[in-house]
Parts: C-alpha cells; sequence; structure tokens
C-alpha cells in the first residue's frame, strides 16, 4: 500500500518537474530571461534562483527590457502590476551591483506610487532613489529627485519640507551650471 501511494505521488510531480526543467532549458538570451522573470507567479526566492542559474544573461539589457515592461505594465495592465516588475527591475540592478541603475528603478517606481496616490511609498521610493543618484555620483539627477519631493510635500501641505526639497534641487540646479557635473540620467 505505501508503494502505491509512492509511485502515485511520483506520478503526480513527475509533470511538474519536467515542466520545470523545460522551461529552464529554454531560456537562451536575456529576453526570454526578462519575460519568465516578470511573470505575475514568481516570488522574490524563484526569482533570485532563476538569476543564480543564468548569470551569464543578467546585465544592463535585461536591467533595461525588466524596466521597459514595467513602465508598459502600468499603461497596459495595471499600476500595481507595473509595481512587481519594477521589483524585479530592483532584484536585476542588485545583482549587477550597479547603483545608477537602482537610483532609476527607485525614481521609476516612486513615480508609480505617485500615480495611484501611494505618497508615503512614493517618498520613500524618491528618497532610496536619491541615495543611489549620490552613490553614483549623479548630482543632475537629483535635481529632478529633489524636485518630485517637494512637489509631493507640497501637495500634501507641508509647505516647509517642500520648501527644503525645492531649494536644495534650485540649489544643485544651479551648480550644475557653473560646476563640471557629470552628465546625468535624465535630460
Amino acid at each position: 500500500m505505501v508503494t502505491k501511494v509512492g509511485i502515485v505521488g511520483i506520478l503526480l510531480l513527475l509533470p511538474l518537474v519536467v515542466l520545470a526543467q523545460s522551461i529552464d532549458q529554454q531560456i537562451t538570451n536575456e529576453a526570454e530571461l526578462a519575460s519568465i522573470l516578470c511573470r505575475g507567479q514568481k516570488d522574490e526566492q524563484s526569482r533570485d534562483a532563476l538569476l543564480r542559474t543564468y548569470p551569464h544573461l543578467i546585465d544592463s539589457r535585461l536591467w533595461e527590457d525588466v524596466s521597459r515592461r514595467a513602465a508598459a505594465a502600468y499603461y497596459q495592465e495595471s499600476p500595481d502590476r507595473a509595481l512587481q516588475i519594477y521589483e524585479v527591475s530592483i532584484q536585476v540592478a542588485n545583482k549587477l551591483g550597479d547603483t545608477k541603475l537602482l537610483a532609476k528603478t527607485y525614481y521609476n517606481q516612486a513615480r508609480t506610487f505617485w500615480g495611484v496616490n501611494q505618497t508615503e511609498k512614493a517618498i520613500e521610493s524618491y528618497e532610496r532613489s536619491r541615495e543611489y543618484f549620490a552613490q553614483a555620483g549623479l548630482q543632475r539627477d537629483l535635481i529632478y529627485v529633489l524636485a518630485d519631493i517637494g512637489t509631493i510635500y507640497f501637495n500634501k501641505e507641508d509647505y516647509q519640507k517642500a520648501k527644503g526639497y525645492s531649494e536644495q534641487s534650485i540649489q544643485i540646479a544651479d551648480s550644475a551650471k557653473t560646476s563640471d557635473f557629470p552628465i546625468g540620467s535624465y535630460p
């Protein structure tokens, strides 16, 4: 009786194992990996395992593909779906160890949070973006981040904070005119 239960269990699990192996064997480029990573049913741990399996496909093209999918999802699917995909983009940028890509992803995530009126999460993401842009030495990009945070606080009628962030943004913008700040990610 025990062997029959064991055999039935194996027969039930076998198709799942074969399916998982066939999906993994089909991944040959960044676009395929991005597609699988962005599927809604993948959690952070399974995405991490997938990224560890294909380290040769983790590059800026993968990040760009995932980020494009997130931006498209905002309009074609839902903002919630876009936010899920931005989490994938953050995971890829972390694997790359690229502060500029992390900064850009958090900036885009913040804009999405702001677009769905989740201002506290937007501020949190903007602050993370600010931190990573500063680490990357991209002072010009801080102009946009600080201006956006200032605008959020203005909309929340917290005029002191709005003024502080806006003045910081203006100060950096003025400095950028006379300094040799590196070109930023955004125009």
